[in-house]
């Protein structure tokens, strides 16, 4: 556990964070600020791009930071997942093959309770129900707020904890007055894909392009 995010960096994922939830209430039809049932009802997590794009923004390097640059998205988080130290620290861990899989806030509401707990579980059980060649693949969970247990700072913004997806984790309810708001893109060693028909099952981009 370190920080990875400057400050600068930091109020960028959160203003996309907040842009997306913005987006998210409107067409939610959620429109006032203590009404967060519909947050929970979604399992607290909310995609930087919907799930339906096509095989050429998943696979592709300059189409997936055309499409992740768009409103209300921030092309400045595409430095951090292609030119940064994170993007240095998941080749590190996966090879160069490495590429991103998924990219998600999770957006705890205050005084969640339960409902914004998550269970004991490991990343890659969905795995199981796919017909996919399984790949290695890690979380990169980032808070965006400090994280404070009966008043103590116990996770400052910007820290970054890295988790296996065979790794068993949970995670407490948030019973702050706060929102707590994460960003947790998902880095594997190699594309996942379908054993059929070769579709990726998510994202596919690889973080170093050939020739570099």
């Amino acid at each position: 556990m370190s920080v990875i995010l400057s400050g600068k960096n930091v109020e960028v994922q959160e203003k996309e964070c907040d842009t997306i939830l913005e987006v998210a209430r409107d067409a939610a039809s959620a429109h006032t600020a203590t009404d967060w049932h519909w947050v929970t009802e979604r399992g607290c997590i909310f995609e930087a791009l919907p799930s339906s794009v096509g095989p050429l923004v998943a696979c592709s390097q300059p189409e997936f930071v055309k499409h992740r640059s768009a409103w209300p998205l921030s092309r400045k988080t595409c430095d951090i997942i292609f030119a940064s130290s994170l993007k240095n620290l998941v080749v590190e861990l996966l090879g160069r093959e490495a590429c991103i899989f998924n990219d998600q806030y999770i957006i705890k509401p205050p005084h969640a309770g339960e409902l914004s707990a998550f269970p004991w579980h490991q990343d890659s059980n969905w795995l199981r129900e796919c017909d996919v060649e399984v790949q290695p693949y890690l979380s990169a969970w980032i808070a965006l707020d400090d994280m404070m247990e009966d008043m103590m700072l116990t996770i400052p913004a910007g820290t970054l904890v890295i988790m296996s997806s065979t790794l068993m984790h949970s995670s407490l309810p948030n019973i702050s007055n706060h929102l707590r708001r994460a960003w947790m893109p998902q880095f594997s060693a190699r594309p996942i894909v379908n054993c059929k028909t070769g579709v990726p099952l998510a994202l596919a981009v690889l973080l170093i392009n050939e020739g570099s």
